[in-house]
């Protein structure tokens, strides 16, 4: 029977174990956010959405955690974590001193470790700029995801444009799935309660993180091109620059104003990168 085809158990299994890693992102993420709110428990509402991405990206890892991991896709389940203790550091100590200190410390982290963790002068010498255009790449992405009170759909707008556009230019699905990691958690932060935006610097981070290692591993940027993987990767940051300015061209669509520019914002990015892949290619 049709109805058995397409909505069978064979088939929501199949579809659970191919997107596993976004779904236990939503969950976890979801879980810790409403208990935050339930509970009013400010530190499980905070943690949420990172922790959401550290639970996503552990599982599709080979190798998590690892001091040298054989992917560099394998290394974000730390970039992961550490953006997460840094932005829950600064919110408990520092939430006076503003976001630029915690953001730059977190660019500066995922600079390092996604450039391959050099350790000796040479080696820095070598790497540093790898780790400078992914250190620009995060501080980009929480600077425009920066917000006096958290908006869960700004980074949710990053990460769901770069997890579409890497699946319109043909890149590898497992960026694409690695990409809805931190769009699911995201999403999920709808759920908590009203937070400062430094909340949100985990998914900001994490997202830039993911399309720097993708391109780092699939683009051409590094070598001095642009082709469509490289317009993918730039693309959550043309949708989050978008959404502002039509915004103002939409406040006829009254309540649903902001989420139609999100919209369309993400859709003109995810059209730039598509016109890449025609006038460039892959």
């Amino acid at each position: 029977m049709l109805t058995h085809t397409v909505f069978g158990r064979g088939e929501f299994l199949a579809y659970g174990q191919e997107f596993h890693g976004p779904l236990i992102a939503l969950g976890v993420a979801m879980a810790l956010a409403v208990a935050g709110r339930l509970l009013k428990a400010g530190f499980l509402a905070a943690a949420s959405g990172g922790a959401g991405v550290v639970a996503g990206w552990y599982v599709l890892s080979s190798m998590p955690f690892a001091w040298v991991p054989r992917l560099l896709s394998d290394r974000l389940s730390v970039v992961a974590a550490g953006a997460l203790l840094i932005a829950l550091t600064a919110a408990r100590f520092a939430l006076n001193r503003g976001p630029w200190p915690p953001l730059l410390l977190t660019a500066l982290g995922c600079g390092w470790w996604l450039s391959g963790a050099p350790q000796t002068h040479a080696a820095l010498l070598a790497d540093w700029p790898v780790g400078a255009g992914v250190a620009l790449a995060v501080v980009a992405v929480g600077w425009l995801c920066a917000e006096p009170i958290a908006d869960p759909l700004r980074p949710a707008l990053a990460a769901f444009t770069l997890a579409a556009s890497l699946h319109v230019v043909g890149a590898s699905w497992s960026w694409t799935v690695m990409a809805l990691v931190p769009a699911c958690a995201s999403l999920a932060m709808l759920a908590a309660p009203r937070m400062p935006s430094l909340v949100l610097l985990p998914l900001a981070a994490d997202t830039a993180a993911v399309g720097s290692a993708t391109d780092l591993t699939v683009g051409r940027f590094a070598r001095g091109e642009l082709r469509a993987v490289d317009a993918a990767v730039l693309s959550p940051l043309l949708a989050l620059w978008l959404a502002p300015k039509l915004l103002g061209r939409l406040r006829l669509a009254g309540r649903a104003g902001p989420l139609l520019a999100l919209l369309v914002a993400g859709g003109v990015a995810v059209g730039v990168a598509w016109g890449t892949l025609r006038l460039r290619g892959r």
